[in-house]
């Protein structure tokens, strides 16, 4: 993927010292989107697990680089995480695993533009659809309906001992 510009955002490839923003960005959805859909407990958990987190995503960085981000005035403000799907169900797809916008530059077109790129990236990774677990209550399964997305089926994740309840999307490429 190239770097290209719109509308003084930046799309790029994450490198390894986006790590920390991405890690940042993480936390800060957590705290304010599934705030309501999962217990306090959960989300701060994931605080602390600051650096093990970090050098998880510099450790996928440099092996697949499955990131890209969205940079304003040189500020991560979003980024999308792609993969191979994790699910035995969609060995044939490739998964976005985290789709997260800064709340401050949401309903701009950064989503749009992210989600478009990972779907593209996908593609060139031989993928024939894309697969995303969505939390039943998420705005975002909205947005992905939008995007085209269609819901599949929904499954129970056990997730620090908490079961969740998520929308399994599906699209082809």
């Amino acid at each position: 993927m190239k770097s290209f510009t719109t509308n003084s955002v930046i799309y790029r490839k994450a490198n390894i010292d986006d790590a920390h923003s991405i890690v940042n960005i993480s936390l800060e959805i957590w705290r304010t989107t599934y705030k309501g859909l999962v217990s306090e407990k959960v989300i701060e958990a994931r605080f602390e697990t600051l650096n093990n987190r970090i050098e998880k995503t510099i450790d996928f960085i440099k092996s697949n680089n499955g990131y890209i981000v969205a940079e304003i005035d040189h500020t991560i403000v979003g980024y999308v995480h792609y993969l191979k799907s994790e699910d035995d169900k969609f060995l044939e797809y490739g998964q976005i695993k985290a789709l997260y916008i800064k709340d401050i530059n949401q309903r701009n077109g950064i989503g749009e533009i992210l989600f478009e790129n990972a779907l593209n990236e996908l593609k060139l990774m031989g993928f024939k659809g894309v697969v995303i677990d969505c939390l039943v209550g998420n705005s975002a399964n909205e947005f992905y309906l939008k995007m085209g997305t269609h819901i599949d089926s929904i499954k129970e994740e056990n997730f620090m001992n908490e079961i969740l309840i998520e929308n399994v999307h599906i699209m082809n490429l």
